[in-house]
C-alpha cells in the first residue's frame, strides 16, 4: 500500500504515473491519497486524465483496505476533521483536532507556508488507517519515482525478520541479561519507520537549544529510567519518503509521544523561547 497526502492535483497525477511507469507488477501497488478538503475535485481531475479514482468514505480499516478494490483504482480519503468523526470511535478526529490546535510555525518573516497546513500532519493517520498492514510506503505528493517500489518489499520483510530476532534476544533472552533488559526496555522498541539518512542537517542543527536537550533527557528518564542525552551528531532524514510499520507505531504509543513533543514546542513558542 502506498499513501500520499495532497492538495496539488497535478503532482498527484505525476506521482501515481511515475510509480506505475517503473513498476514491473503494477497490480501489486495500491494507492491511497489522503486529502483535507474537496476530495471529489481530485477524483474528477484524475479521471479526466485516464486514471481510475474513487472517493472512499471510510468508517473502519476494512473500508480502507478492502481486498475487493482493484489496484487500478486510486483511493481518495477525506481526512478532514468533519470526515474523521465517522471513523470507528471518533478517536482519530480527537487526535487530529489536538494536533491542529498545537501547530504553531513561526519564521523570521512571519510566513508559515505548508508547515502549518493540516495536510502536513495527515501522515500521522497512516498507522490507524492501515493498522493491520505489515508496512506502508509514504510519499510526499511532489515525489517522482524512478525505480520499482515493489522491489522494496522483499528487503522490508528481510529487515523486519532480522529486527524481530534481534529484539527478542536483547529483551527476552535467557539469563540475567535478558531479565534485566526486559525490566526497563520491554519488547516494543523495534523501529516504527524506515527512511534514508542524510548527513546534513544533523539533529544538533535542529535541536541545539539547552531547553530541548534537557527535555529529551527528562523524557528518556520518564520512559525508560535512563537519562540519555540527545546525540546531536546523529543523522536526520527526509520525512517525504518513509516506510511506516503501523503495528509497531500503535503498540509503542507514538501518537502520545507526538502530542507530548508538540505540546512542549507550543508552550515554548508561547513563551517566546523559540
Amino acid at each position: 500500500h502506498m499513501y500520499t497526502h495532497t492538495h496539488a492535483h497535478t503532482l498527484t497525477h505525476n506521482t501515481v504515473s511515475s510509480v506505475r511507469r517503473h513498476t514491473a507488477e503494477p497490480g501489486r501497488v495500491h494507492f491511497h491519497v489522503l486529502v483535507v478538503e474537496r476530495p471529489h475535485r481530485l477524483e474528477s481531475y484524475l479521471r479526466c486524465r485516464g486514471i481510475a479514482a474513487e472517493v472512499i468514505r471510510a468508517r473502519s480499516e476494512d473500508d480502507v483496505t478492502s481486498p475487493r478494490r482493484s489496484a487500478r483504482t486510486v483511493c481518495i480519503h477525506d481526512v478532514s476533521l468533519h470526515a474523521l468523526a465517522g471513523f470507528e470511535d471518533g478517536s482519530l478526529q480527537a487526535f487530529m483536532g489536538t494536533v491542529q490546535e498545537l501547530v504553531s510555525v513561526r519564521t523570521a518573516r512571519g510566513v508559515t507556508g505548508n508547515l502549518a497546513s493540516p495536510a502536513n500532519f495527515a501522515r500521522f493517520l497512516i498507522p490507524h488507517l492501515f493498522a493491520s498492514q505489515h508496512a506502508v510506503l509514504y510519499l510526499d505528493v511532489d515525489t517522482v519515482v524512478q525505480g520499482d517500489v515493489t522491489a522494496l518489499w522483499a528487503d522490508l520483510y528481510s529487515v523486519q525478520e532480522n529486527t524481530e530476532q534481534q529484539f527478542a534476544v536483547t529483551h527476552n533472552g535467557p539469563g540475567e541479561r535478558g531479565a534485566r533488559h526486559g525490566a526497563t526496555a520491554p519488547r516494543n522498541r523495534a523501529p516504527v519507520l524506515a527512511a534514508v539518512p542524510r548527513v546534513q542537517p544533523t539533529y544538533g542543527d535542529f535541536f541545539s537549544s539547552k531547553a530541548v536537550r534537557s527535555l529529551f533527557a527528562q523524557r528518556r528518564q520518564q520512559q525508560d529510567g535512563v537519562r540519555d542525552h540527545l546525540d546531536e551528531s546523529a543523522q536526520t532524514f527526509n520525512a517525504g519518503v518513509l516506510v511506516l510499520f503501523p503495528q509497531r507505531w500503535l503498540s509503542q504509543g507514538i501518537d502520545k509521544e507526538l502530542v507530548w513533543w508538540m505540546q512542549q514546542h507550543y508552550h515554548h513558542m508561547q513563551q517566546g523561547a523559540g
